[in-house]
C-alpha cells in the first residue's frame, strides 16, 4: 500500500517550522539536553543518506561560537557537553578570545567555546529532497488539503 501525505497548504509554503533558507547543526547543549546531541549524530547520518541517495548536497560545514561571562555555568555546561559526546570544540580564555576573533568586541571576564563540526543545513532545499524521495519510494503527497474531521 501507498502512504498518503496530506498537506493543508499549497507547496513550497512559508507556514511550517521548516521553512526558510537554513537551519544550524549543532550539538551544544547543556547537560539535562546532552540527549539532543547524541540524537544530532544519528540525524546527520541520516542526512548524509538524503544527500546520497537525492544526488544533492544539503549540509555545509562550519563551526559556532559560543560566549559568555567566565562564571556563567551554562558556558562550561555546555563544553563538558560537547567533550562528553566526542564533539571537537575549543575553550578559550579571554585573550584567547580577543586573539582568535579580532572582528568582535568581548567585554572583559569573557569565554568561548569553539564548536569545531557545526553544519548548516539547506532547510528549503532538504524540505524538496525529502518530498521528492518519498514520492519516489512510493508515497503520494496531496497539497491544499484540509482535515476537517478524524474518525
Amino acid at each position: 500500500g501507498k502512504t498518503l501525505l496530506l498537506e493543508q497548504f499549497f507547496l513550497p509554503h512559508t507556514r511550517g517550522s521548516s521553512c526558510g533558507q537554513t537551519r544550524i547543526v549543532r550539538k551544544s547543549y547543556i547537560a539535562e539536553h546532552a540527549h539532543y546531541a547524541d540524537m544530532v549524530t544519528s540525524s546527520i547520518l541520516i542526512w548524509r543518506q538524503v544527500e546520497r541517495e537525492s544526488g544533492t548536497t544539503l549540509m555545509t560545514p562550519t563551526s559556532r561560537l559560543l560566549w559568555a561571562r567566565s562564571e556563567n555555568p551554562k558556558i562550561h555546561a555546555i563544553a563538558d557537553t560537547l567533550d562528553g559526546v566526542g564533539a571537537r570544540n575549543s575553550r578559550l580564555q579571554a585573550g584567547e578570545l580577543r586573539r582568535r576573533f579580532p572582528m568582535l568586541r568581548f567585554p572583559p571576564g569573557y569565554v568561548g567555546v569553539v564548536e569545531e563540526d557545526t553544519l548548516v543545513i539547506k532547510a528549503d532545499k532538504a524540505v524538496r529532497c525529502l518530498q521528492e524521495l518519498f514520492v519516489k519510494r512510493g508515497g503520494l503527497i496531496k497539497d491544499g488539503e484540509r482535515i476537517l474531521k478524524v474518525v
